[in-house]
């Protein structure tokens, strides 16, 4: 594979310095509190849970957020949020499994269920919202700083 050993040893010599870059860099994960609403009992009223999103996880086609509550696969769902800045989507559960988060944090509400957003806007100026909340996110307050 390798023609002469000097290549071998520039290769191996950049995937150090890439991996040490790597470590280098940090992530800083931002999370908000949102409300999501959705039936969950057939022919019920809608029920308005808290929920926990990560902004890192946000992306035109959907979202990861923490819920309190086991969604259905398939259930539809309304995320509101209010902060860093005000949106309702909407959409349907992906996925929804069972989050074995071991926290030091002490709260009210035990985020126990990480749950997967597909975003289904229902208008075109709902669709231009989330581009546009997005390229926000990306450029405020995901930007390595």
């Amino acid at each position: 594979m390798w023609q002469n050993s000097n290549q071998k040893v520039r290769a191996l010599a950049a995937a150090r310095k890439r991996e040490r870059d790597r470590a280098r860099t940090s992530i800083h994960y931002k999370r908000i509190n949102a409300t999501v609403e959705a039936s969950l009992k057939d022919g019920a009223e809608k029920s308005i849970l808290e929920a926990r999103v990560v902004l890192n996880d946000f992306s035109p086609k959907g979202v990861s957020f923490f819920s309190p509550n086991l969604l259905p696969q398939g259930l539809p769902v309304t995320l509101t949020t209010a902060a860093p800045m005000a949106i309702k989507l909407h959409g349907k559960v992906v996925y929804c499994q069972e989050a074995n988060v071991t926290s030091h944090v002490i709260a009210a509400i035990h985020f126990g269920y990480r749950v997967g957003m597909e975003f289904f806007p229902e208008n075109d100026q709902e669709r231009e919202a989330l581009t546009r909340y997005c390229l926000d996110l990306k450029h405020t307050f995901l930007s390595p700083r």
